[in-house]
């Protein structure tokens, strides 16, 4: 396989690591090939992919094109805290599909945030705007960008916000469709699970249903929360009530940390999304996974049935430790139901579990788990 990519992409958007002078100058010498390391994440799906190595992050890029309109798959490797600056080429439409790690990016006069296991619809201006990365992360995420006539041509649909994204496009405005981002659902995981998992390069016709496919389901979302801010205070538990501050935190690099508002309604998606391989990526190689799998649903089912407990022990310990984000409550609900295991005496080691909940580190699980629980993995 080539693991060299093209040096002229088509994708709108760059990430450079400065201000200064021209940077499309010294593309070409930012260009390399593919570590071996990451070569595993090359996917079948696209026409062209490149990577690029700069001081303190690296980025692989991979697209495919049809008419106008992109799929891109980007993925960032930061080792030190830093900010780059995402320069647009040609202003683009986007749904913004954030599948790891968080990201605040300032387009003009607004920070956008992009958080993670979430989404948005954007409209990003001609121009160089600014991003912060943290040490040590990694970042996946997936955009699907839209040619102008593509959005004209659904301007007849039901969804009158196409026209005002429309006409944030054509005055070069930066915007968000809706102010509060919508959460990745069963239906988006689905296509996205299509396009990363496809064996061979996608055919026109499936390019086109893709970006189809994910501007329906954004903007059914985008109606939903729209319904749904209108009735905030039926919907949402007042941050009152679980000792939050009104006032965001932040983090070492200056990003908004998101503080995530548990409540029944989404219990279900988060319950589901724990299974889902993006939470537990080790799952389809462990060789106990039916096993497993079997213990983690049948503890899920009984967290739906006592689910204020639940949802009661998710909040206290994640205003405590994790701000309620959704990888805190991932942690919670896979220390919870280790523990549920482990007392069930199964017919697999502890380390055999604990690996199949994608935690690397017994040592490091253990610690964990004992403050949590105030009892250490071997007295059970």
């Amino acid at each position: 396989m080539q693991t060299t990519g093209s040096n002229r992409p088509r994708n709108s958007i760059r990430f450079y690591p400065t201000t200064d002078g021209d940077n499309t100058l010294r593309l070409n010498e930012n260009v390399k090939e593919v570590p071996k390391k990451y070569q595993k994440l090359l996917r079948p799906f696209c026409q062209d992919y490149w990577y690029e190595r700069y001081a303190d992050y690296e980025v692989l890029y991979q697209e495919i094109e049809h008419n106008g309109s992109i799929i891109c798959l980007v993925n960032f490797w930061c080792t030190n805290d830093c900010k780059m600056y995402p320069t647009v080429l040609e202003k683009f439409s986007a749904v913004n599909i954030m599948i790891e790690g968080s990201i605040s990016v300032a387009l003009e006069n607004m920070v956008i945030l992009m958080h993670q296991n979430k989404f948005n619809v954007y409209q990003v201006p001609f121009g160089q705007h600014t991003a912060a990365l943290e040490a040590g992360c990694f970042y996946e995420l997936i955009h699907f960008d839209y040619s102008e006539e593509l959005l004209q041509n659904k301007t007849h649909s039901s969804y009158p916000l196409i026209q005002d994204w429309l006409t944030l496009r054509q005055k070069n405005a930066a915007g968000t469709l809706f102010q509060k981002e919508g959460f990745i659902n069963k239906e988006l995981r689905e296509v996205i699970g299509k396009i990363k998992k496809s064996n061979d390069q996608l055919k026109p016709l499936s390019v086109e249903i893709y970006l189809l496919q994910v501007l329906e389901i954004a903007l059914q979302v985008a109606n939903h929360v729209q319904e749904e801010e209108e009735q905030d205070q039926d919907v949402l538990v007042d941050n009152k009530q679980l000792g939050m501050h009104e006032s965001p935190t932040f983090n070492k690099t200056g990003v908004p940390i998101d503080a995530m508002i548990i409540n029944k309604k989404h219990l279900d998606s988060i319950l589901d999304s724990i299974i889902n391989e993006e939470f537990i990526p080790s799952r389809s190689k462990n060789k106990s996974t039916s096993y497993y799998t079997a213990l983690l649903e049948n503890f899920l089912r009984r967290a739906r049935i006592k689910e204020d407990d639940f949802i009661a022990a998710m909040i206290n310990h994640s205003r405590a430790h994790t701000g309620c984000t959704i990888h805190g409550i991932a942690l919670i609900i896979r220390l919870m139901a280790i523990k549920d295991m482990f007392k069930n005496k199964p017919k697999i080691s502890k380390k055999e579990i604990v690996a199949s909940f994608g935690l690397k580190s017994y040592p490091t699980f253990s610690k964990t788990f004992t403050e949590y629980f105030k009892i250490s993995p071997s007295e059970l």
